[in-house]
């Protein structure tokens, strides 16, 4: 089979006031990001170029420190539950120091966080895709 290069899709999103908006992905916004491979807080790797099948992949930054998290999950299932079933795949990344494994796992569960979220302990993911702070979506 035949794959073409992997690129990002840089899909943005704005929510305010209880408003959900994804744009449309248009030839201008596609960004072409490096291959990389991250564990997910239950053990389950994810590689960027396995995702290429995937029309889209949308990665909303997280910590554990983040309050605004808790406020956006609903939002951001919402846009999975719309965009999914279109070949969007949802991932979260966790780049932060200061969370480890294990309080990651314990957020997931208290929070009720059904999406993978990949532990990015190096941050070489997050300064690669220029996330620079939790609760932001690329």
């Amino acid at each position: 089979m035949n794959r073409k290069p992997w690129q990002s899709y840089v899909m943005s999103t704005a929510v305010a006031a209880g408003a959900i908006f994804l744009s449309a992905v248009s030839q201008a916004e596609v960004a072409s990001v490096g291959d990389f491979g991250l564990i997910d807080h239950q053990g389950v790797q994810y590689q960027l170029t396995r995702l290429g099948n995937n029309k889209a992949v949308v990665i909303m930054s997280q910590s554990n420190r983040c309050e605004e998290i808790a406020d956006s999950l609903p939002r951001f299932k919402l846009l999975r539950t719309t965009f999914e079933k279109q070949g969007v795949k949802f991932l979260m990344l966790d780049s932060s120091t200061e969370d480890n494994l294990q309080s990651i796992r314990t957020r997931a569960a208290t929070y009720d966080i059904d999406f993978p979220i990949m532990v990015d302990e190096s941050q070489l993911v997050a300064e690669t895709l220029g996330i620079s702070k939790a609760g932001k979506f690329w």
